[in-house]
Formats: structure tokens, sequence, C-alpha cells
């Protein structure tokens, strides 16, 4: 599978150094199943397909270090994060 996009080196880490950076290799896409991930690197750091640009949960704060939201992202696309329950109204 090839990817459509092309990102700018400066903003997105590729598959291949998100590996190198934080040890865990990056899932495909869960809902395209392209193979080509990479990691926003802005102040909200989060994942983003190659192919159809869906983009993973984002981690912002300003006590957490900047690396360790990154990691945060990374884990949330591979699903190893717990998540929260999502509430609906009426249904509680």
């Amino acid at each position: 599978m090839r990817a459509s996009r092309h990102w700018d080196e400066r903003r997105v880490m590729s598959m291949t150094e998100v590996e190198h950076r934080f040890g865990e290799s990056v899932k495909p896409c869960p809902f395209c199943n392209c193979p080509v991930a990479g990691l926003w690197v802005g102040p909200s750091p989060h994942m983003t397909c190659a192919d159809c640009g869906a983009d993973g949960p984002t981690f912002e704060g300003s006590r957490e270090l900047l690396e360790f939201r990154q990691h945060k992202a990374v884990k949330a696309w591979n699903g190893s994060m717990p998540r929260q329950p999502v509430f609906k109204p009426g249904v509680i």
C-alpha cells in the first residue's frame, strides 16, 4: 500500500523514527489499514495516517514533558492505553 499524503518532515515524525525513539512498532491505521502512520510533533502530539488522514487522540498539557505526551500518543494509536469511559445523556 502506498501513502498518498506527503508530510513535512519537521512536523511529522516517520514510523522508523518513532520506533527508534520509543521502542515500539507502529500499528497500521485502524480505519483504512494503511501501514504508514506518523507522529505529529506539534504542541498537541498525535498519530496520523498517511493515506486516509485519520488522527489519533491528541495529548495536550503543560505539566507533562512533550516526549512523554508523544509516547502516550503512540501507545494510544497502538491500542495499548485504557480508554476513558464515555457517558451519554440519558444512559446513566
